[in-house]
């Protein structure tokens, strides 16, 4: 289902793209994205190391296997722990969907030995002591985490607490890899280059394993974790598909498009999310080298979902299909048709419809295994 759009939007071109020089085009884009928007990801040599915490253990009747792992990233003088909760389908290797959460991975099952995180979490929507994590926020969003429904369709799924990576408020940020040792430039990164790289991190960790289809990993987010998991994919060849759900304003939606949250509002309320070059576009998003078409178009000839609420006006659903419906020229040019979108009734989560449509698509265009 596609919204309807009057609006006449002046974009800057994906047209003439081949497949001979679409290497050289995603790179261009990529460069302007870098520049203008997220900040530029840092050639880095930090040493990652990880180990499994703990014992595997059975789940969902015994049809899978949840496994705690942790990644240490240091640049010799300093280090930052990350949390991985993964859970596999006992039948494998398997496709796995790789995704941020917002609070914890202890809030994405009730399972009681999950760890809780060690740093900073927000204080809102989720029970908490103050900004540390509770015990009584276990399984407290469990209900969007459907593990049982993706193993019963042969996928596992590795979830990492975003505040390991980058705690999401200006004045915590650089606990996470921010504050470790790298280059200076003139276009520094942020929060949301941040996840990016701690989603393809955690990629680069599973596809060494023997239980994961490495071609077959899957970034996937909701709202600001959905901007991030398109700014993975766009970088990360690794992953052979992405998903966006409601990312709306640096995600999948048009910036130029005057609806919904705008570059003002955004670099405003998160300053600590983008290059600060991006506030210079307040009010004059014509201006921007690159639109969010072009990131979209960057993940061809992978696979690309994005997926739309109606009532979502903030994310300007709209927006989002027009991006995608712009992308798609890119992917076909490239001889590619695995993109998809959809528009659901309600707001801003994601929910049961939405897990449906993107387990249907991704069982059809990377997967294709049988619906079960």
């Amino acid at each position: 289902m596609a919204p309807d759009s009057d609006v006449t939007l002046d974009l800057p071109s994906v047209d003439g793209v081949t497949p001979a020089d679409w290497s050289a085009r995603r790179e261009q884009w990529l460069e302007l994205f870098s520049d203008h928007v997220y900040g530029r990801t840092p050639a880095v040599d930090w040493t990652v190391t990880t180990g499994e915490v703990g014992a595997a253990v059975e789940v969902d009747g015994g049809s899978g296997i949840r496994r705690q792992l942790q990644i240490t990233i240091s640049d010799g003088v300093a280090s930052v722990v990350v949390d991985v909760l993964l859970v596999l389908p006992v039948a494998g290797p398997s496709p796995v969907l790789v995704a941020l959460n917002f609070f914890g991975n202890h809030t994405v099952t009730p399972d009681a030995d999950v760890a809780l995180p060690a740093g900073w979490v927000p204080a809102r929507m989720v029970p908490s002591d103050g900004h540390r994590a509770s015990e009584t926020a276990r399984g407290f969003l469990a209900e969007g985490w459907p593990l049982d429904t993706l193993l019963r369709q042969g996928f596992g799924m590795a979830t990492v607490y975003a505040g390991d990576i980058a705690p999401d408020d200006p004045d915590h940020v650089t606990e996470g890899l921010l504050g470790l040792t790298q280059p200076q430039h003139d276009h520094p990164w942020g929060a949301l280059g941040a996840w990016a790289w701690g989603l393809s991190c955690v990629r680069r960790v599973l596809a060494e394993r023997d239980d994961v289809r490495a071609d077959q990993m899957v970034a996937i987010g909701h709202s600001r974790l959905g901007k991030a998991a398109l700014w993975a994919g766009a970088q990360d060849e690794g992953f052979a598909a992405v998903v966006s759900n409601n990312s709306g304003c640096g995600g999948a939606s048009l910036s130029r498009r005057p609806v919904g949250e705008r570059v003002a509002a955004i670099t405003t309320s998160f300053p600590h999310w983008f290059t600060p070059a991006f506030a210079g576009y307040a009010g004059r998003e014509h201006a921007l080298p690159v639109d969010q078409h072009q990131l979209l178009a960057s993940i061809a000839p992978r696979a690309l979902y994005v997926a739309s609420a109606a009532e979502d006006e903030w994310a300007d659903p709209v927006g989002e299909y027009l991006a995608t419906a712009a992308a798609l020229e890119v992917h076909q040019a490239l001889g590619s048709a695995r993109v998809g979108y959809h528009l659901r009734p309600g707001g801003h989560a994601l929910g049961p419809e939405d897990w449906e449509h993107v387990l249907t698509f991704l069982r059809h265009h990377v997967t294709a295994a049988p619906d079960r």
